[in-house]
Formats: structure tokens, C-alpha cells, sequence
């Protein structure tokens, strides 16, 4: 394919595309040609509404011979699909269609030779075959043609504008753009599915509610896959409700193995262990303004306590030295026995 070394730009206004599409036309003219002779159609009077969808636009030549046609369907294309009302774009990658014309030129032959300036002039048929191709898919959604006699590059807009009439009467754009409104919806809609989905499979009630650690295991699943996600808010909030529901139980797991109730009556200093220890281990627990006033009501009642058992303490340690003395020498005559076994219970056990 020979494709035009000029892009077309559409950004322009209806009186710049007016301005263009004149001066080509004048342009052409001046050059000596009697001007393209017409496809035998009249320019259309009115356009129907066609689809908003980004068109990108290219005209490429097919044959050589058709290489001189290129800038000037291109300026008429660029001036009649702006009236048309299409959406152009410079930037095939902002489009989803693409607006094709290929030319094909074929020289007619004729009986009588015509000099123009000296030079002898070459009629040309040239063919225009406008495809528009969707580029999501790689569809063909239209296709047009439309042909027209021509010199020097001349090129007659009203056939031009005659092919893309056709394409827009039918506007079968209109419906590949709602297909790819309804596809994008679909895969949307998809996305959405796969999120509930998963929100619904993570069931953040039994996280709230939680009686195994592994309870909150498909909230955590949802927040890995939509930290952002429509339920994001509602799954971190669930973690926060298990973790401070979790605390909780801890700490009323951890009290309830104080037995606070043994120490407010205690009979040995043992029995407030459990508390003294909730209180070292969680000093700002839920219980522990319980847990200091269970220990001060019983503090004088501990000590007591403490004084009895070192004292008792200290008894069983000499009765039990006393004994150890006896064993050690148990053995000896009763005279020697008496002696070391008293020497040994002053010695060790005082």
C-alpha cells in the first residue's frame, strides 16, 4: 500500500474545514485541469446523526497510480466527515474505529488527446473504498465505495461525500459502539460478581463474632484482592470489631484464671497470686482497677498470712534438719550418736 506523508489533522472549526476544503479545490483548478469530471452525484443536502464513537481516519493509495489522489481525498474527507458530525481523532490508539479509504486509479483511455499547459492530460477512474473498522475487535462494521473521473490529482468531494452518506444513513457505528457500551458493562459487571462474590464468601459476621482464629481468614482474602474495593471499609471495620472482641476474651480469659474470688478470702498468701500476676501481666486491663482493689482489701490479712507461713516455713526447715542430723548418724553407737547428732542440729539447723 503507498500511503500519503501528510497526517491529517481534524482539530479545526467548520469555517477552517470550509476554508480548506475551497482552497484545495481552487488550488487544483488553477493548476490546468478542467477539474475532476464527477461521479454524476449531486453533494448531499443533509446528515443524518451518526454515533459519537473516536473514529480515526487514513486514506492510503493501493497503486501507484493512485498516489496523486491521496492529499486530495484526504482534505475532502476531513471537511465532509466533520460535517457529517463523526468524532475524529489524531490518535489511533484514542479510537475505537477506524475510518479506511483505499484508492485504486485506472487510467481511461480516450480518442482524443488534451494537452494542458503543454503537458498531455491522463484522466484517471479512481476507486475509493471506505471500510470502518472497529479496533476493539478487529470487526468490519461498514463498508462503502464510490468512484469518480479525475486529473492531476483532482478529486471530486461529492463523490466522496456520496460514500460516507451511505455509511451514514445505515450508522451501523451506532450499534458497534452500544456493543462495545454492553461489553464494557458485561466485563464490569463481572468485576463487580467476582468482588461480591468473594465479600459474601468471606462472611463478616462470623469475623465479628469470631470462635476460631481462623474465622476472619476470608475477610483478610477480600482485602488482599480489593484493598479499595466496595467492602473495604466493611472488612477493615470487622478485623477492628475481632481484634477489640478478641482483647476482650483474652482479658476476661486471663481474669477468670486470677480467681479473684479465692483471694478475696484467702487462707494463703498463694490464693492472690493469680491476681497479683493478671495485674503484673496486664496492668491496663479491663480488670485491673478489680484486680488492685481485691489485692488492697486483703493486704493486711496477706501479710499476716505471710508471717505465718515463713514462720511455719522456718519450723518445717529445722524439722526437717533435725531429721537429716538423725539419719546422718543412725548408724553410730548411742553414746557417739547423741553427741553428733546434737553437734549437728547446732551447727546446721539453728
Amino acid at each position: 500500500m503507498l500511503k500519503s506523508l501528510f497526517p491529517i489533522r481534524f482539530t479545526r472549526t467548520a469555517g477552517a474545514a470550509l476554508l480548506l476544503g475551497s482552497l484545495v479545490f481552487s488550488q487544483t483548478v488553477a493548476c490546468g485541469g478542467g477539474g475532476a469530471s464527477g461521479s454524476g452525484a449531486a453533494m448531499p443536502t443533509s446528515w443524518p446523526e451518526v454515533a459519537k464513537t473516536p473514529v480515526f481516519v487514513s486514506v492510503e493509495a493501493a497503486d501507484s497510480n493512485a498516489r496523486e489522489f491521496v492529499a486530495g481525498v484526504e482534505s475532502a474527507l476531513a471537511d465532509i466527515m466533520f460535517k457529517a458530525g463523526y468524532t475524529i481523532v489524531e490518535d489511533s490508539k484514542a479510537a475505537q474505529a477506524h475510518a479506511k479509504v483505499v484508492l485504486t486509479a485506472v487510467e481511461e483511455k480516450s480518442m482524443f488527446t488534451t494537452m494542458v499547459n503543454g503537458k498531455q492530460q491522463v484522466n484517471w477512474k479512481v476507486t475509493a473504498n471506505v471500510s470502518m473498522l472497529g479496533l476493539k475487535d478487529a470487526s468490519t462494521i461498514d463498508k462503502s465505495s464510490t468512484q469518480f473521473t479525475g486529473s492531476a490529482g483532482e478529486v471530486d468531494q461529492a463523490a466522496i461525500a456520496n460514500a460516507i452518506h451511505e455509511l451514514s444513513s445505515r450508522n451501523k457505528l451506532a450499534a458497534y459502539e452500544k456493543k462495545l457500551d454492553e461489553a464494557e458493562a458485561e466485563a464490569e459487571q463481572a468485576v463487580k460478581d467476582k468482588e461480591e462474590k468473594l465479600w459474601v464468601a468471606a462472611n463478616a459476621d462470623d469475623c465479628i463474632n469470631a470462635t476460631s482464629v481462623r474465622a476472619c481468614d476470608g475477610v483478610k482474602t477480600y482485602l488482599r484482592s480489593y484493598k479499595d474495593g466496595v467492602h473495604a471499609a466493611e472488612a477493615r471495620k470487622a478485623l477492628e470489631d475481632y481484634e477489640a472482641a478478641s482483647k476482650a476474651q483474652d482479658d476476661d480469659s486471663a481474669w477468670a484464671k486470677a480467681r479473684a474470688d479465692k483471694c478475696q478470702k484467702p487462707s494463703e498468701v498463694a490464693d492472690c497470686e493469680g491476681v497479683q500476676l493478671y495485674l503484673n501481666k496486664r496492668p491496663d486491663g479491663a480488670h485491673a482497677d478489680e484486680a488492685k482493689k481485691v489485692l488492697a482489701d486483703v493486704e493486711e490479712t496477706l501479710k499476716k498470712l505471710a508471717k505465718k507461713e515463713e514462720a511455719a516455713a522456718a519450723k518445717n526447715k529445722k524439722t526437717a534438719c533435725v531429721k537429716a542430723c538423725r539419719r546422718e548418724y543412725e548408724r553410730y553407737t548411742p553414746g557417739a550418736y547423741a553427741i553428733l547428732v546434737n553437734r549437728c542440729i547446732r551447727n546446721e539447723c539453728s
